[in-house]
């Protein structure tokens, strides 16, 4: 279960990536700035659907009033909808 947790985010954004890139055009970068994009994009996954939550959880004692790990939940629900919407303004467009 826990594997879930990470890899799915993981592929699906690096499938996402590719399919941005695809809409945005052919851009040639140097592999050092894949890397760099790559790096900063698993730590803003990291973030935001690990500590960042877990943080305002425990900040909150969400899981002691709510019975639950709200921010936990909210954080990547909220991610998913919004992705909702970007992909059909994407297949809408151009």
């Amino acid at each position: 279960m826990e594997y879930s947790l990470y890899a799915i985010p993981f592929f699906h954004s690096l499938q996402y990536l590719l399919f941005a890139s695809k809409i945005e055009g052919h851009h040639q970068m140097a592999f050092k700035s894949h890397l760099v994009q790559v790096f900063f994009l698993v730590l803003a996954g990291v973030l935001f659907f690990e500590m960042v939550p877990n943080y305002l959880d425990i900040l909150f004692g969400t899981v002691t009033g709510l019975g639950t790990i709200f921010f936990y939940i909210a954080f990547p629900v909220f991610i998913n909808i919004h992705h909702f919407f970007i992909d059909s303004c994407i297949w809408r467009g151009k």
